[in-house]
């Protein structure tokens, strides 16, 4: 498995792919955020002309985030943009993006785009319908099936509304992976697999995700 560093470039396609991806009723406000390991907290942010959509990126990663960072993304997002950010909603997460290598369509790779956070702010409410926009992107209760790899990116960015609670684990041979606890889909990546999805238990939030790997 191997993890590629983004450029600007990267992040904006990213960015507009899932502008482009994203049903026009599904309003949230979403930072995709870079910091290096240094603690340096040199922000890039703009506003997405007519979307929702925000963007702050830092330079490297970081998978240590604590509450005076959450803070400071949510600072750093008012003195950058014109959104009244009044709180961020649940933990700042890691976000993966998985492609095929070209040539070789059994081979996956992890395009890290940094970390995910969902705004809260305009002091409006999200027009957000739940049980329609879950049949769209999430599962259905009792199915399993694989998505499409545009699907994932949108479910990571509905999981961090919805349920922003999840873990990244590692095992020896398999390298990293995403774990979602609670009622929520879980993504991860084995190398030279299928990208592939678990589904938890909608009524314990606190329970432990019963693992279960889809090959293709």
């Amino acid at each position: 498995m191997e993890f590629l560093p983004m450029g600007r470039a990267e992040a904006e396609n990213c960015v507009r792919d899932i502008k482009h991806f994203t049903p026009d009723k599904i309003v949230f406000d979403v930072a995709i955020v870079r910091i290096n390991n240094h603690g340096k907290k040199s922000f890039l942010a703009h506003q997405k002309r007519n979307s929702s959509l925000y963007e702050v990126l830092l330079q490297d990663q970081v998978y240590d985030w604590d509450e005076s960072i959450q803070h400071a993304v949510t600072r750093k997002v008012k003195e950058h943009t014109s959104l009244n950010v009044t709180k961020i909603v649940g933990s700042v997460s890691p976000m993966y993006y998985w492609y095929d290598v070209r040539g070789n369509p059994y081979e996956k790779r992890c395009l890290r785009l940094g970390y995910v956070a969902l705004i809260w702010g305009d002091g409006s409410d999200y027009t957000f319908d739940t049980h329609e926009y879950k049949r769209g992107l999430w599962v259905e209760k009792g199915e399993c099936r694989c998505l499409p790899m545009i699907d994932s990116m949108l479910s990571f960015l509905s999981q961090v509304y919805m349920l922003p609670w999840w873990t990244v684990k590692e095992r020896p041979n398999d390298g990293r992976y995403l774990e979602f606890r609670g009622r929520v889909w879980a993504f991860y990546g084995l190398p030279n697999h299928y990208l592939g999805g678990i589904r938890s238990d909608d009524s314990a939030l606190d329970k432990e995700v019963e693992e279960e790997e889809f090959y293709r």
